[in-house]
């Protein structure tokens, strides 16, 4: 605690943590408020704390921050200054309101937070400190607390609006400022065009010559170049003028601001030049504060070859570019004072030299160059690609050279070297060559290595002539030395000759290398490096900054940004050669490391004269006010506007700064607004209110500013206060719509906003304060809608026949014309002016005719407006609506006059419409205006584009710039988001009566009759009269490419059905034109929209008026067109069978007519086609014309699929019917439900609705007849697919399936019982029979064509045997195919056993039939019959199909039949019991039962039980006897197996005549019996196991009593066991004396 007299003791330099001591005396002090607050909450500060408040303030206001711009990191933030303020929040949170509003004012704390801790900005004289915490926005918030009525908050919010306030919105979105700040190395980027990364790493090169830049700055040009080579003199003059008058600007820097403005609208008129666009670009690289800068200015300006800008998307080469731009600058400032400035930098001359051999003269010629190109390929370095630049060649025998001296040829070596060094020295390398071997151009990705410092002293004129100096002593020395020893000694004294001169340059080298300072050294001061192909690629630099004396600090240019580079890095990042790379080998399955060429190395070299010439100015050491005094005025002036919006954005879009301005908004209550304030302005020094100040913070917080940052937290609630403030304050919905039509609000919102949120919560806001400004204004607007329709009916009545559509007046195109001229100028001048371009140029019109008609550019446009007036003198769609003074209506017609962007922003205008379908619901009045304003026939214009009936009396000069193919993207299938304008359109038409309706006089069911409005008061809506639409919007509105387009894209379908329904209604032409629209769009349309068109189709075709059979037959029509000729897609062609089966599901006429008119359709779509879907989609609609007598129809049919047989259902594809009215809303919907049911007009319509349709049985037999006629040509498609096909086969299987659909349709066809059908098919049963034969002959597996010709002849056997079968057994060829009727012998895979499943139980039933009734009678069987039971496919049948699991009951009964048939013949019982019980003993296991009764019925006499027993059929049995037997769940098979093999046994114990031959073959049988020594064992087991089941121990006991008799064995194995189970039980025997008779009588025997 302290007395008033005591200073509490602050922060000092001295403490180390002034972070956490503010932390700490923050936290008493809100301590200390608390406890006082407590006792009385309105007391003002303690004396202490208000001392401390006095002493924080003061200490506030002398504190300077700490904080830097471009400061390093961990420099860290001010935190003295942090706390301060946050101590000043705490403090401010418990000081009254008044006292608050005084020490804002009186004690100037509000200037002291406002302007220099928040928004104090650098200037272009003082580039200072920049640093706005965030903690002052607390302080500021806590000084305002609670003070909306006091002078301090207003002026605070009249502060904060005039930030946020924009003349012209923003072009940028999702903009975040820090994010695009200059880099803290103090660098600047270029920003990359697309391709221009070439320009990007050039143009930094030369950035960083300070030298350069500087006296670059100081360069003029003429601003217009001459028109003709000839006024050279006139632009000289123009150039030395021009330097005169910017130095003076330079030297004024006292001048008014008027006189600065006038310079900048005279420079705004000047025509920028590459002079002028580079210094700009070096001007923003130097003192911009963004990231970036973009070269968008340049690009223009900066022409090809052609004469053409550069093409931001074209590659061009480093080195290419170069050399253009140098050419261009020096064309450029030729005849300037500045002429020579690239040539006294990068300029230097080569020295062309013929040396003579044989005499003393040299020819020598002098060029200039700025770059040296050197060979990378086959080198290794920069000495030696130099060496190789200076290597003459020998110009001797018949290329000797003509010395003009001498007059005589003589023999030269020609060389070149450099003859004057340039300051600075650009070296390329051809790292991209030709190879002519695969004529293909490469890159050299070879190492090719280059020197920090090095010497050009050996390649210049002055070291050739030194080493051709040394050259010649060494030769003279040789030659003394060889001398005497011949010609052989010459090659060795050139050798050492060659030698000697090599060592003297390398030393020549070093010594030159060594002397520092010398006037041929260099040093590396750039690298422009190219990473990617020969084809492409990118391109960035390394530069070394200037600025550091020692030149050790380096940077990296990578277009826009700018990063630290160590030197270090240089032979790794720019030698090129190899690196290491990790892949990965599959086969061994791990990574392993190899050598890879680099993609990246050194393209263009720039070096650094070290001892300069005297013609350019020496570097020296500027400090950053000197260099920025280097640039002209203008430009600096234009850069630092620049930054100061730049860096106002940056505070503005701090998400502190959103914050606390949405506080103070969201801080005004609604209810504070005042009671029954007067709609419109305020009176003129009347007060104004601190809930409009709040609206028009708000309005320009969220407009200009929120909605184009990147985080929107507070758009969506501050929106939301908005419309709440705008409910209770209605001038304030007044001053939103005016500033609405002063700025672009609405195009930049409503159609350049990328976000869907931030449009639709500016379109919420806009819909809102329409409406609240609606209650006031639409008496103003009630009855022009009446008034208007009657002056612009009468206007039509002269000429309707030439319309046209006026897209806005001549004031208004003529405005837009000033701000696209303006918007050129934008990004070469500053951003966030107090006087935007537009209105410069308004205030440059408004200066007088005469100076606007001198000038060629007023001209031009006034000869522009007029033949812009000439060529709308056409009639119009009128657009000029009388001034009512609302601004509603003025809202809507600005909303209007925006339509001709739209087409440009196709993508997002969505909520554009939804802005117009809101206003609609307000009531009639804004629909009548509406309509009025032919907004029907605008907006259907404006979406077809080239498609509109007005586009080609609009001219090609006035179609608002847009393109012939409408709008939406067709590559990417992307559709405008048109649905709002389709509903808008069907809303304002459906309202009104039809055309039909009115002409027929019957009312149109589909027509709105009651709208349900969003304004609450409904008095308001009332007995006004309905504006009904123009003859344009009639026209528009049944303009049918606006249906088809619509449909294509699928946008608002629903709508569009609607709104086509209720134009239909007793329409015939339209209805006409659309269906015929429709269809022809529909062949040309993409497959995923078809589906749309079938909407619309089954739209009208629900349609119930007297037309509905007209329409239905027209579409039908239609349709057979349709498909005859885009037959060529199968999928889309089922489509369209599948809506013409719902157009027949809907009208009895349609499937009248589909059926007299089948000859068109049936063989092609049920036969002809090759797709499957189209032939099933053609079954599905003849199941329809051809429902089954007394069966709900199904739109399903289960078929094999092409890969497994497995079955699956084909489901058809189903389009969405559309009914009666669709509406839009809830509101449209129990409008809708309240109306009449649509009253069936049609016959068709009303038996559809009261009965289901059935053919008559003629019709039903027409349509059989027609498909048995096709039964000939059938039988080419059983088996690959004829030239007559219509397109090509869909597979190689499809064939397979061809007939399928077809012989199921006749069997649809067919009606049980009705003896006409069959007479019919009768006549047609041979060519059934040689379908039948032809399929099977192919031998196809798995073929669904035989299944189905099977089961129809199955059924024809089957329901007709007398009358079918008797003719299918005179067919000898019938014969002989099911003879040997091929079947599948590959059990074990599913698709086999399924297809069998189907094809078995017909195809074994149609045999029985046969088979039956060729036993039929009481003589000999038919020869069918015997053959048939001697074919090699029944014992297949026996022995895989009858005991396999797989197969269901239904196919092994009728097997199991037929071969009970078959066994009444003794051949085929002879023949088939050996076969069957051979394959049978492997596998009885296998369903034992279906043998067991089979192999009963074969053993029918005693030659069977001979066969049965010479086949082992006995052991067959005693096996299968000794794994079941004495299993009690299997005792029913096993009586089976027992009795059989009892009777076996009573024949091998039968007495025969014969008793030798029977011996013979009872041994024989007896000693294949191998295990009856077993089964006996089993046997007597059985007893005892099976004592409770009689029946099984009596023919256990018959089984035991024959093998006993059969085998002396035999018996005394079963007597001894009996006699042993006795002694173990006694009794036994007389418990078995009843079950077993026989078995007791033969042990009590007396042999026994």
């Amino acid at each position: 605690q302290h007395g008033e007299q005591e200073r509490c003791p602050l922060f000092s330099p001295l403490h180390s943590t002034p972070a956490q001591y503010y932390e700490l005396l923050c936290a008493l002090v809100a301590a200390r408020l608390q406890a006082t607050s407590s006792a009385a909450e309105t007391a003002p500060l303690p004396d202490d704390l208000a001392a401390l408040l006095r002493q924080v303030i003061e200490l506030l206001s002398a504190h300077r921050s700490t904080e830097r711009r471009f400061s390093p990191k961990s420099a860290g933030s001010d935190e003295t200054l942090v706390g301060l303020l946050s101590l000043l929040s705490v403090l401010l949170s418990s000081v009254p309101l008044d006292e608050r509003m005084r020490m804002a004012t009186e004690d100037a704390l509000l200037d002291e937070l406002l302007e220099r801790c928040l928004f104090e900005l650098p200037t272009r004289d003082n580039h200072g400190a920049l640093a706005p915490p965030s903690a002052a926005f607390e302080a500021l918030a806590a000084l305002l607390s609670n003070g909306e009525q006091h002078s301090a908050w207003q002026s605070v919010v009249h502060c904060l609006t005039e930030q946020n306030r924009r003349e012209q919105p923003r072009s940028f979105w999702s903009y975040r400022p820090v994010d695009h700040r200059r880099a803290r190395n103090g660098f600047v980027g270029l920003k990359n065009q697309g391709a221009t990364c070439y320009m990007n790493s050039l143009l930094q090169q030369f950035f960083c010559i300070p030298e350069f830049r500087h006296e670059f700055f100081a360069a003029s040009v003429p601003t217009k170049p001459p028109t003709q080579e000839g006024s050279a003199g006139a632009a000289g003059t123009e150039q030395k003028q021009e330097p005169e008058q910017k130095q003076g600007q330079k030297q004024e820097q006292t001048a008014t601001e008027a006189e600065a403005e006038q310079a900048e609208e005279q420079a705004a008129e000047e025509v920028p030049t590459l002079v002028s666009e580079l210094q700009r670009i070096f001007a923003f690289l130097q003192e911009s504060e963004e990231q970036f800068y973009d070269t968008k200015p340049f690009l223009k300006v900066c022409t090809g070859y052609d004469g053409k800008p550069t093409n931001p998307y074209v590659q061009m080469d480093a080195d290419e570019f170069f050399n253009m731009i140098t050419d261009k600058l020096e064309r450029a400032l030729a005849g300037s004072e500045h002429a020579t400035l690239l040539k006294r930098f990068f300029g230097g001359k080569l020295s062309h030299q013929i040396i003579s051999q044989e005499c003393e003269h040299t020819t020598e010629r002098e060029e200039d160059f700025m770059t040296l190109s050197v060979d990378v390929q086959n080198k290794n370095c920069l000495d030696e690609s130099l060496q190789l630049f200076v290597q003459g060649d020998m110009l001797d025998g018949d290329n000797k050279y003509f010395c003009d001296r001498c007059q005589k040829k003589v023999s030269a070596i020609k060389r070149c070297c450099v003859g004057q060094l340039p300051n600075i020295l650009f070296v390329h390398m051809k790292r991209f060559e030709f190879d002519f071997e695969t004529m293909e151009r490469g890159k050299v990705n070879t190492e090719w290595q280059f020197p920090i410092d090095f010497s050009l002293f050996p390649f210049t004129r002055e070291g050739l002539a030194q080493q051709s100096e040394h050259e010649q002593a060494s030769s003279d020395v040789g030659e003394g030395e060889g001398e005497g020893e011949g010609e052989g000694g010459s090659d060795s004294g050139e050798a050492a000759a060659a030698s000697a001169s090599s060592s003297a340059l390398s030393r020549k080298i070093a010594s030159h290398r060594g002397a520092g300072g010398g006037a041929y050294d260099y040093r590396l001061a750039g690298v422009i490096v190219h990473n990617g192909t020969a084809e492409s690629g990118h391109y960035y630099s390394f530069v070394q900054d200037r600025s550091v004396p020692d030149g050790s600090q380096w940077f990296k240019f990578n277009d826009a940004q700018v990063t630290r580079f160590h030197l270090t890095d240089l032979p790794r990042e720019c030698y090129g050669g190899q690196e290491m790379h990790s892949v990965w080998d599959a086969q061994a399955g791990r990574h392993f490391n190899r050598m890879f060429p680099k993609t990246y190395s050194g393209y263009m070299l720039l070096y650094e004269r070290v001892q300069r010439q005297e013609n350019i100015p020496p570097r020296l050491p500027l400090l950053p006010e000197e260099a920025a005094s280097r640039v002209p005025h203008l430009l600096y002036s234009e850069v630092w506007d620049r930054n100061m919006s730049f860096l106002q954005d940056s505070n503005v879009f701090d998400p502190a700064y959103f914050q606390f301005a949405s506080g103070l908004v969201l801080g005004v209550k609604a209810s504070s607004a005042p009671a029954h304030a007067a709609y419109g302005p305020p009176p003129a020094g009347e007060a104004v209110p601190a809930v409009m100040r709040a609206f028009q913070l708000g309005t320009h917080l969220a407009l200009d500013s929120i909605a184009h940052a990147k985080h929107q937290t507070q758009l969506h609630p501050l929106c939301e206060h908005l419309c709440a403030l705008a409910s209770a304050y209605p001038p304030a919905c007044h001053w939103f719509l005016q500033r609405l039509l002063r700025c672009g609000w609405a195009t930049s919102l409503l159609f350049k906003c990328r976000e869907v949120p931030t449009r639709r919560e500016f379109a919420d806001l806009l819909v809102h304060v329409l409406r609240v400004a609606r209650t006031f204004e639409v008496r103003l607007y009630r009855d022009v809608g009446a008034l208007q329709h009657t002056q612009q009916h009468d206007a039509e009545q002269g000429d309707t026949e030439a319309m046209s559509i006026d897209d806005g007046d001549e004031e208004q195109e003529h405005e837009q014309e000033e701000q696209e001229e303006c918007s050129q100028e934008a990004g070469r001048r500053r951003l966030g002016k107090g006087k935007c371009n537009g209105q410069r140029a308004a205030t440059r019109k408004g200066k007088g005719k005469e100076e606007a008609s001198s000038s060629g550019k007023q001209v031009s446009r006034v000869s522009r407006k007029k033949s812009r007036a000439a060529a709308w003198a056409a009639p119009l769609i009128p657009l000029d609506a009388p001034d009512t003074g609302s601004l509603v209506c003025a809202t809507l017609e600005h909303l209007l006059g925006m339509l001709r962007e739209a087409h440009n922003h196709w993508l997002h205008f969505d909520c554009y419409f939804e802005v117009f379908v809101h206003v609609a619901h307000f009531g009639v009045e804004e629909r009548n205006w509406m309509r009025t304003q032919n907004v029907v026939a605008r907006f259907v214009d404006q979406f077809c584009g080239e498609h509109s009936p007005f586009w080609e009396a609009r001219g090609s000069r006035f179609r608002d710039g847009r393109r012939a193919g409408g709008m939406g993207d067709p590559k990417h299938r992307t559709a405008p988001r048109s649905e709002s304008m389709v509903r808008l359109v069907q809303l304002l038409m459906r309202e009104c009566p039809s055309r039909g309706a009115l002409a027929s006089g019957q009312p149109s069911p589909y027509r709105l009759t009651s709208i349900a409005s969003s304004i609450t008061d409904a008095a308001a809506t009332s007995g006004v009269a309905l504006v009904p639409p123009s003859a344009y919007d009639e026209q528009l509105a049944r303009h049918p490419v606006f249906y088809s387009m619509l449909a294509d894209r699928g946008v608002g379908v629903a709508d569009l059905a609607s709104l086509a329904q209720h134009l239909a209604w007793m329409d015939s032409d339209f209805s006409a034109q659309l269906l015929n629209t429709l269809s022809g769009a529909l062949m040309r349309a993409e497959p995923e929209s078809h589906v749309s068109f079938y909407a619309l189709f089954n739209a009208l075709m629900a349609v119930p008026d007297a037309l509905h059979g007209d329409r239905v037959l027209l579409c039908l029509e239609s349709m057979l067109h349709l498909i005859e000729d885009g037959c060529q897609h199968g999928v889309l062609t089922a489509q369209a069978i599948d809506f013409v089966r719902s157009v027949a599901q809907q009208s009895h006429t349609a499937c009248h007519w589909l059926l007299e008119n089948a000859p068109r359709w049936l063989c092609t779509w049920v036969l002809l086609h090759t797709s499957r879907a189209v032939r099933i989609a053609a079954e599905h609609l003849i199941n329809y014309l051809v429902p089954l007598p007394g069966a709900v129809d199904v739109t399903t049919t289960t078929t094999p699929s092409d890969t497994t047989m497995t079955t699956t259902t084909t489901t058809t594809i189903t389009i969405t019917t559309v009914t009666n009215a669709i509406p839009s809303t809830a509101a449209e919907t129990s409008a809708t439900a309240g109306t009449a049911e649509p009253a069936a007009a049609s016959e068709g319509a009303s038996q559809g609705s009261e009965s289901a349709w059935q053919p008559s049985d003629l019709q039903r037999r027409q349509l059989l007849t027609q498909l048995l006629d096709l039964l000939e040509r059938a039988q080419e498609y059983v088996r690959g697919a004829p030239e007559t096909i219509l397109v090509p086969d869909e597979g190689p299987s499809n064939s397979f399936y061809h007939l399928d659909a077809y012989l199921r349709l006749i069997s649809r066809c067919l009606r049980p019982g009705d003896d006409e059908d069959y007479m019919v098919m009768l006549q047609y049963f041979s060519l059934l029979a040689d379908l039948l034969c032809a399929i099977d002959r192919e031998h196809v597996n798995c073929d669904l064509n035989r299944v189905e010709v099977v089961k129809l002849f199955y059924r024809l056997l089957l329901e007709r045997d007398e009358l079918f079968g008797e003719c299918a057994l005179e067919l000898t060829t019938l014969h002989n195919q099911l003879n040997v009727f091929h079947v599948l012998h590959a059990p074990l895979l599913p698709k086999v056993h399924e297809y069998n499943r189907q094809l078995l139980p017909p195809f074994y039933g149609s045999l029985l039939c046969m088979v039956r009734l060729g036993k039929r009678g009481s003589g000999p069987a038919h020869p069918f019959v015997m053959n048939l039971a001697q074919q090699h496919s029944i014992m297949w049948a026996m022995n895989t199909i009858y005991p396999a699991v797989t197969y269901d009951d239904s196919t092994v009964h009728t097997l199991q039949e037929l071969l009970l048939e078959f066994a009444d013949f003794q051949a085929f019982r002879a023949a088939k019991i050996q076969p069957f019980i051979s394959s049978s003993s492997p596998r009885l296991g296998d369903l034992p039962q279906r043998r067991l009764v089979l192999l009963s019925a074969l053993l029918i006499s005693r030659s069977d039980h001979i066969n049965f027993c010479h086949a082992s059929g006995p052991e067959v049995l005693s096996k299968f006897l000794l794994a079941t037997l004495l299993n009690v769940d299997n005792s029913e098979t096993s009586m089976t197996a027992l009795r059989l093999l009892q009777r076996s046994c009573a024949w091998l114990t039968e007495s025969t005549p014969d008793a030798e031959r029977l011996q013979r073959q009872r041994v024989t049988a007896l000693q294949a019996w191998t295990s009856r020594g077993n089964l006996i064992h089993s046997l007597l087991d059985a007893l005892t196991l099976f004592g409770a089941h009689a029946s099984i121990l009596a023919v256990v006991s018959q089984v035991l009593v024959l093998l006993s008799s059969i085998d002396a064995n035999a018996r005394a194995q079963v007597t001894d066991h009996m006699h042993r189970l006795e002694t173990a039980s006694p009794g036994i025997l007389e418990s078995l004396q009843t079950t077993c008779p026989q078995l007791i009588q033969m042990l009590l025997a007396p042999d026994v």
